[in-house]
């Protein structure tokens, strides 16, 4: 049996091992990526569904890389508008203090 193509998250729940708050947790989180993995119907109202593409399901299931959201973007110093790699100042500063 081949699901078709744009699942909503009741078919998505039901063929996967993902409950429906689960997918809306891999949602916020961003590991399911608005434009790859869903998309939003849009019509009329505020409530726009969103539909979920198997093949890319299938795809982030059978692929090697963990489950994990992608990391942060850098965020902006709030005085000079430049970005911080947090990782790096937390190495220096580790540094620093040897």
């Amino acid at each position: 049996m081949t699901p078709k193509p744009y699942l909503n998250a009741d078919e998505l729940a039901g063929l996967t091992p993902w409950t429906k708050g689960a997918i809306a947790h891999m949602v916020r989180t961003g590991l399911l990526q608005e434009g790859v993995h869903f998309f939003r119907i849009y019509g009329p109202g505020r409530h726009r569904p969103r539909v979920f593409k198997w093949a890319a399901i299938v795809e982030l299931i059978e692929s090697k890389v963990p489950l994990q959201p992608p990391a942060p973007p850098l965020a902006a110093h709030p005085r000079q508008g430049t970005k911080v790699d947090v990782g790096a100042a937390t190495d220096e500063f580790a540094r620093l203090l040897h």
